[in-house]
């Protein structure tokens, strides 16, 4: 009995999860971002959110793995090889709930790198 509990659980989690489709028109393609952004080539994670009222809108930071052991141990100088993604919204009442906003147009796309430089200083690209 226990046995046969078990499976039908592992069962019917494995069928759930299995179910990734958004349903039609659920989608907010306003959001989306560009398809040339790869957040697995880049090994993006996100770090924090933020909302600004006033220019109504939302962005959220991303950074690779080692960007993200910076900011969590407190470094504050910037090593070689870190990535960091910075994406901002224009905000957008939410249709599905009352009083909410979520993301709508992408506004911009900001990318930050850092890679070893000459002389032993740091080279920091931005796009």
């Amino acid at each position: 009995m226990k046995a046969t509990t078990i499976a039908l659980g592992a069962l019917l989690a494995l069928s759930t999860c299995s179910q990734n489709k958004v349903p039609t028109g659920q989608l907010n393609e306003a959001a989306s971002l560009p398809t040339s952004f790869d957040f697995s080539k880049l090994g993006l994670r996100v770090l924090t959110s933020s909302v600004n009222r006033q220019q109504a809108t939302m962005g959220t930071l991303y950074g690779n793995d080692l960007a993200r052991q910076a900011a969590l141990g407190g470094i504050s100088a910037a090593q070689p090889g870190e990535v960091l993604a910075l994406v901002t919204w224009r905000q957008q009442a939410d249709p599905n709930w009352f009083g909410a906003r979520i993301p709508g147009a992408l506004q911009s796309l900001e990318l930050l790198r850092t890679a070893p430089g000459s002389a032993g200083r740091l080279a920091v690209t931005y796009q």
